[in-house]
């Protein structure tokens, strides 16, 4: 366990109200989903990503049938804590420069209600994980639209 991981888990202790799911349930919940969702590059949409734990997870199962950018690509996710969508973004980007970007530094077509801030790694713009307020935020990624399978969720096909 990191350092940093260390610390969100103590804040959420005191009062942030955060859970992070213990890596053998999310074991458990992806290698019982069916190949099928991952072959056929269903979206994933994980609206409390937290530090990506479930994220990686999910990455590693379309990585079986895909190359690295299309499993990214099908990979879309938002927390309100800042510290944590960056840690999601190092979980599945890999090591590098991350850049917060907030308020008028934000791409204009990425701007929404409820968004907080938005990433690059290595200079390029992260366009799947944000920080945001779930309550409010739109979910466009920058999007022209909003992809018509968000609702399609990994875990609720599985019951």
């Amino acid at each position: 366990m990191t350092l940093s991981t260390t610390h969100r888990k103590d804040r959420a202790k005191k009062g942030t109200q955060e859970f992070f799911t213990p890596t053998i349930f999310v074991e458990e919940m992806i290698k019982n989903c069916p190949d099928e969702f991952f072959q056929n590059k269903e979206l994933f949409h994980e609206s409390c990503c937290g530090d990506g734990n479930i994220l990686k997870l999910v990455y590693n199962r379309y990585r079986q049938f895909h190359n690295h950018e299309t499993a990214l690509s099908c990979i879309y996710a938002f927390d309100l804590m800042q510290d944590n969508v960056t840690e999601a973004i190092r979980r599945l980007y890999g090591t590098g420069k991350i850049k917060t970007l907030k308020g008028n530094d934000i791409p204009e077509d990425f701007r929404a209600v409820g968004l907080i801030a938005v990433y690059t790694h290595n200079g390029k713009l992260v366009k799947n994980l944000v920080c945001a307020d779930g309550n409010v935020y739109k979910m466009n990624y920058g999007l022209d639209s909003k992809p018509i399978n968000f609702g399609n969720n990994l875990f609720q096909q599985i019951i």
